[in-house]
């Protein structure tokens, strides 16, 4: 019967910092990139119709 050891803890929490650092840095870069302001606005949905604040304060 071969002994099986643990999954090592210190290995999955670096894995884990690793991700979300990788994650982070990745946002970073795409807002430097690709800032929002000069992206096109996303299409409002066909079927939707729009909000009008001024129509529904009467």
């Amino acid at each position: 019967m071969p002994s099986t050891k643990p999954p090592n803890p210190w290995l999955f929490a670096a894995v884990s910092v690793s991700s979300l650092l990788t994650f982070y840095l990745i946002l970073k870069h795409r807002e430097k990139s690709y800032p929002l302001s000069q992206q096109p606005r996303q299409a409002d949905h066909p079927l939707v119709p729009p909000f009008n604040r001024k129509d529904s304060d009467s």
